[in-house]
């Protein structure tokens, strides 16, 4: 690999559900579930991107971006993100920033 490439990886904790435990005050709690996520940069630029929870409907989410190959400059980027309730997202995006997606369930 060599200087010019990094990777960087983190963790932390993300609210799943935030139940109120006392209706009178409307206090409320939050459920943490487990977080983590790897970035894969060459010279500062973003390649590849793993992340294990988005928020509290999307799943592990993985991206690939446009140029993360050398040399082959032209292929598209895609992303696919599992989705916590079940099924599937799929993309493909260009380097121009124009994408195309679906959903499976």
């Amino acid at each position: 690999m060599g200087p010019d490439y990094w990777l960087t990886v983190g963790g932390g904790f993300d609210p799943s559900d935030t139940p109120v435990i006392d209706p009178k005050t409307n206090t409320k709690t939050a459920t943490l579930e487990p977080n983590y996520a790897a970035f894969f940069d060459r010279n500062g630029s973003l390649l590849v991107s793993f992340i294990s929870k988005g928020g509290s409907n999307n799943g592990a989410t993985l991206n690939f971006y446009p140029g993360a190959l050398r040399g082959h400059n032209d292929l598209p980027g895609f992303w696919l993100q599992q989705i916590r309730g079940g099924g599937l997202r799929f993309g493909l995006v260009s380097r121009a920033g124009i994408g195309l997606s679906t959903f499976r369930r």
